[in-house]
């Protein structure tokens, strides 16, 4: 917003920005059905999909279905990924990586355990360190004190204080997916009783998912693209 006196000095600029940055209209536009784009999407489980567009960092994503409606999977699940979340994947991809962002999350209602990073200059290499996080852990192992503290962090932001808003965001997905107030009590009790070795033996179960029944993701510039991936669907991105 600005008055027309500050347009007028402004535009000169503008047009200068607009023409060393190579702006131009979309051109060349191509129209599809929306069968036709889902059909360009399907990927093959173990491949890699790659969207490629002009950007100097990236993006990347593993998910692998996992069924945690039982309450001890999906208590194990948070554990888990909150233990990737604040080791391996800070240490490897933040750290050392120099990506803005990784996380791992468990999502009992639609079964899915994921991995992603974002503003990632490596996000090829961030794929391998999701694949080799889980064998870290199961090489590593646990101990009671490190599970203790793992207990605290995931508990604390299952009780920590709501706004009105965000209570009621909670209730109508709890309401739409038939999740009752106790059978939260339920899980918040296996996550308090929880072992190590339930750790463990959950990370097993997704390290043979991630082996066998895993989709992945980037965003990339097409100049990252490793040879080893040729046999992934590569789409370019008209940006």
């Amino acid at each position: 917003m600005a008055d027309k006196e500050s347009l007028e000095s402004a535009m000169p600029y503008w047009e200068t920005f607009i023409r060393e940055c190579k702006f131009h209209a979309p051109q060349n536009q191509v129209k599809t059905s929306w069968e036709n784009l889902l059909k360009a999407t399907e990927l093959e489980t173990g491949k890699t999909e790659v969207f490629c567009c002009n950007a100097q960092i990236g993006f990347a994503a593993t998910a692998c279905t996992c069924d945690m409606k039982d309450s001890r999977k999906a208590s194990y699940g948070k554990l888990l990924s909150h233990w990737l979340t604040n080791t391996v994947l800070w240490e490897q991809i933040r750290t050392v990586g120099g990506a803005y962002g990784a996380f791992c999350w468990s999502d009992f209602l639609d079964g899915l355990f994921s991995f992603a990073t974002y503003r990632d200059p490596k996000p090829f290499t961030s794929l391998e360190i999701f694949n080799h996080s889980i064998e870290t852990l199961l090489k590593k192992g646990l101990t009671e004190s490190e599970l203790e503290k793992l207990i605290t962090g995931v508990y604390s932001k299952q009780i920590e204080p709501k706004s009105p808003s965000g209570r009621g965001q909670a209730g109508l997905l709890r309401s739409l997916y038939g999740f009752s107030y106790e059978k939260l009590q339920e899980r918040l009790q296996v996550l308090l009783s929880a072992k190590p070795k339930d750790v463990l033996e959950f990370a097993e179960n997704i390290r043979e998912k991630l082996n066998t029944a895993v989709h992945r993701a980037v965003i990339c510039n097409k100049s990252a693209i490793k040879q080893e991936l040729n046999d992934s669907k590569v789409f370019k991105l008209p940006v």
